[in-house]
């Protein structure tokens, strides 16, 4: 008797620690690239999450919102941050809550939620909590890729009621500029939610789940058309009780494939510039062609114009780049004439027709940049500005240091540039907020267009 009552004790011991499910968490961050705080607080919070073990405990993703002013990842997915931010009465970002709780280590603090006072020991003790479900879930492109087809098998491993049960998935990636997008100064973003399935409110579940109670879904959702696929983006979902916000459990993807043909243009950058009476002017572009897909490029269709044309001009490259590879092509030459009043200028390129069939991945195919001319009447040297609205048309520099933004005067003599003190000089650095609204004009003015092409 004594030993069956051992043996039952044995079995029952192991079924339980087989039952026992590791919880994977999910912190939810509200921010923006316009909200100073967050700058200062991300990047530590990110090195917290993402060192040793971590990555194996949990996954953090954000949501951007408006806070203190609209910014440009809030204007894409305005619909979903608002939605979540709603959700959990978002008073402030940067704000945080883990598995749907406020961190216990920030409860007591002045700002409850603020990530800077996520902790290691947080993320020790949820991954030390049993979860009730063992999820699994794959995405994959569609035929098109336009579409990610997400596939997730949950599995109850212990007894479980919720109210208001939903499976919540989001499509998140990293996104880096090269210049901050807003006025916060981050450049660097990490795991942005830029769609979430069907909808922010996610998919019904049951409430009540017992030991073994399996569901296989497959969600399939729509790739907005400001998702850059070769950023490497990924599902990540997770089971979420409404009637108290708490998370049971979470899971991540492995990042999507790359689209197989998928040319980027990186940068612009003018050849050359004329700054002498008479007949001042600028010719042609370069532009930087990179491979960003699986498949090898050996050719691609460019179109090019200036100053907003009504049509593009067209340019039939030829070559062979593999997987990560690019080269510098030169444009043919498209004058623009010096005036005698001040005036911006543009150029806006797109690819397309990658060797021979269509690109899947539009956000990158295009690209745009601009300069100022001012005028061809000479100026007393040094000249000094505010750089403010009054002073908008009063920038005299130029960029000489591929695209760098590096200011200073010059004329063209004999093939190269030596400084000069006066007159046409080219790309002011525009406030963010004013470049991107001169992009979007350009995308919106020119994306059926595009969509045609492609």
């Amino acid at each position: 008797m004594k030993k069956s009552l051992l043996l039952g004790a044995l079995f029952a011991s192991l079924a339980l620690s087989v039952q026992a499910q590791t919880r994977f968490s999910i912190h939810e961050e509200f921010t923006g690239e316009n909200c100073g705080p967050c700058a200062g607080t991300n990047p530590g919070f990110w090195r917290l999450c993402d060192s040793g073990t971590n990555p194996s405990k949990m996954i953090h993703i954000a949501h951007m919102v408006p806070i203190p002013s609209s910014g440009w990842f809030y204007m894409q997915t305005q619909t979903i941050s608002d939605a979540r931010a709603a959700y959990y009465t978002v008073p402030f970002a940067p704000y945080g809550r883990l598995n749907g709780q406020i961190p216990y280590a920030s409860a007591s603090t002045s700002s409850p939620g603020h990530p800077v006072y996520f902790t290691q020991a947080e993320i020790d003790s949820a991954a030390r909590i049993p979860s009730p479900f063992n999820i699994t879930v794959s995405n994959s492109w569609n035929a098109n890729y336009d579409s990610v087809v997400t596939t997730v098998t949950i599995t109850c491993v212990t007894n479980w009621t919720g109210t208001g049960v939903y499976l919540r998935a989001a499509l998140v990636q990293n996104v880096l500029f090269s210049t901050p997008p807003g006025s916060n100064g981050e450049y660097d973003y990490r795991n942005i939610v830029r769609a979430m399935y069907p909808n922010a409110t996610g998919t019904s579940l049951a409430g009540t789940w017992t030991t073994g109670m399996a569901q296989t879904l497959t969600i399939t959702g729509a790739v907005p058309n400001f998702v850059q696929k070769e950023k490497s983006p990924f599902m990540v979902v997770w089971i979420q009780n409404d009637a108290d916000k708490k998370i049971a459990q979470a899971a991540k993807a492995t990042p999507l494939p790359l689209v197989p043909n998928d040319a980027a243009i990186d940068s612009i950058v003018p050849i050359g510039m004329i700054c002498s009476n008479p007949g001042n002017y600028i010719t042609g572009h370069t532009i930087r062609l990179h491979n960003v897909g699986s498949n090898a490029i050996t050719s691609a269709t460019i179109y090019y114009k200036k100053d907003g044309a009504a049509s593009f001009n067209t340019y039939n490259w030829t070559g062979s780049l593999a997987l990560g590879a690019s080269a510098m092509v030169t444009l043919p030459n498209d004058t623009f004439v010096v005036g005698a009043n001040p005036a911006y200028h543009s150029f806006y390129d797109s690819v397309a027709n990658v060797n021979g069939t269509t690109d899947k991945n539009l956000p990158n195919n295009t690209n745009g940049d601009y300069f100022f001319i001012e005028t061809n009447t000479a100026l007393s040297m040094p000249y000094t500005t505010s750089f403010e609205s009054a002073d908008l048309g009063k920038f005299y520099y130029t960029d000489v240091n591929n695209n760098n933004k590096t200011w200073g005067a010059f004329q063209a003599t004999s093939g190269s540039l030596v400084p000069v003190s006066l007159k046409c000089l080219l790309y002011p650095k525009l406030p963010p907020l004013l470049l991107l609204r001169l992009i979007f004009t350009w995308l919106i003015k020119d994306m059926t267009t595009l969509l045609m092409i492609n």
